[in-house]
């Protein structure tokens, strides 16, 4: 689909979620630990919600980059920029503050920037990020990590 679809000036809610593996470095600071790097699209984007809305994000890639900072006993705090990208178009979401363990954050994203096909596209909404591998998470690990984000929200068309 080129351009955005005729039933444009409305709300659309939505749901997606997008796998990942993480590929970056994690690191002692102080009393914490920080990763810092990228969490890349392992399957395709999952998108519910309107047909409209699910035909102009169908075949997006998602690329994020992402920071945490880790602490015991038991907490997390995420931030992060995620592109979702089909050919020289993107929109750009900015993930807010995520926090909550080391195995699930709980946060908010909205929409920074939309580019191409996807000029004016607006929206936010909350997320939450889930650390499904290694279970349970080491200390001093510093290896990959598989999870997901699912986000829930809207998106206005203008």
């Amino acid at each position: 689909m080129l351009g955005l679809p005729q039933a444009a000036g409305a709300e659309f809610p939505f749901n997606a979620r997008f796998d990942w593996q993480s590929e970056g470095d994690i690191y002692q600071v102080w009393f914490h630990r920080e990763f810092d790097g990228r969490l890349v699209q392992t399957a395709p984007i999952q998108i519910s919600g309107d047909p409209v809305l699910v035909e102009l994000l169908e075949g997006v890639s998602v690329d994020c980059t992402a920071k945490t900072q880790i602490g015991l006993p038991n907490w997390s705090v995420t931030t992060g920029i995620c592109a979702l990208s089909r050919g020289g178009s993107q929109v750009i979401i900015e993930v807010i503050d995520c926090t909550g363990t080391q195995k699930l954050c709980e946060g908010y994203w909205r929409i920074i920037d939309a580019t191409g096909e996807f000029v004016g596209l607006s929206g936010s909404g909350t997320m939450v990020g889930r650390l499904l591998e290694p279970n349970p998470l080491p200390w001093f690990y510093n290896g990959p990590t598989v999870g997901y984000n699912e986000l829930w929200g809207t998106i206005t068309i203008p």
